[in-house]
């Protein structure tokens, strides 16, 4: 890769002969190690998310990243190439690398899924516009930063991901029940899920028909146990067992 830069700098010295007859015999050598290092660091990256079973798994995240590879490498030779061919128009390879980034983003949109009121697919679609920023590194040559920016991503996705277990985080959720009309106080409900400790109602909706004898009641709840999703649905489904139809999931 070095060979081929000092190759370049004395073709555009000497302000002679083609780009091609200069560069033949380190292109192809520097576009194998800089595809070659895109397909590690990247495949290390998509590895994580597809252990996850995440839809973007190890072929996109590789496939991603060699994209971007490869238009910067073409960028690089178009850009020497018009420069000693002393062309009017200056290629901008940061436009280049800015349709690269911009261009990816229907990638991310695709991996973030809609469950009711729940998105999965956030960190996933982060990782595919990072791969697509390693791949501009990569193809630009800057191995070291492109390595560091890797471990660190890594070491957010993994490491952050279990520390964040043990890290007090809040959470909103709604709590939808039906109940007997003679049983549908909310002053009462409310009461009962703040005396749980860790829950209070932040609004709170009812809905009736005449024609009914139940009601319909909503709550918005804010937890101090956003993690434990799962004790705190046994908790409400014990304290409200009477409930005709309980519904308890999270809202953002």
């Amino acid at each position: 890769m070095w060979q081929l830069s000092g190759a370049i700098v004395e073709f555009i010295r000497s302000g002679g002969g083609t780009l091609t007859a200069a560069m033949a015999e380190h292109a192809g050598l520097d576009a194998f190690v800089k595809f070659a290092v895109a397909l590690v660091l990247s495949g290390a990256v998509g590895y994580e998310r597809q252990r996850r079973g995440e839809a973007a798994g190890l072929r996109t995240h590789i496939l991603v990243c060699l994209g971007s590879t490869l238009l910067m490498l073409v960028s690089n030779y178009l850009a020497l190439e018009w420069m000693t061919n002393h062309a009017q128009v200056w290629l901008d390879r940061g436009r280049i690398a800015a349709g690269i980034i911009t261009g990816v983003g229907f990638l991310g949109a695709g991996a973030i899924l809609h469950y009711g009121r729940e998105q999965h697919g956030l960190t996933t679609a982060a990782m595919l516009w990072f791969v697509a920023t390693l791949g501009v590194a990569i193809g630009l040559g800057y191995f070291t930063i492109s390595v560091l920016a890797t471990l660190f991503a890594l070491l957010v996705v993994i490491e952050l991901g279990r520390l964040e277990k043990f890290m007090p985080s809040r959470g909103y959720f709604l709590l939808e029940m039906r109940v007997d009309r003679n049983e549908a106080d909310i002053d009462v409900i409310q009461t009962a899920i703040e005396k749980m400790g860790v829950l209070r109602v932040r609004a709170a909706r009812i809905q009736c028909s005449c024609q009914e004898d139940t009601v319909h009641l909503t709550f918005r709840i804010e937890s101090k146990r956003a993690h434990d999703f799962a004790w705190l649905a046994r908790q409400l489904h014990t304290t409200f067992s009477a409930a005709k139809a309980l519904t308890f999931e999270r809202h953002n």
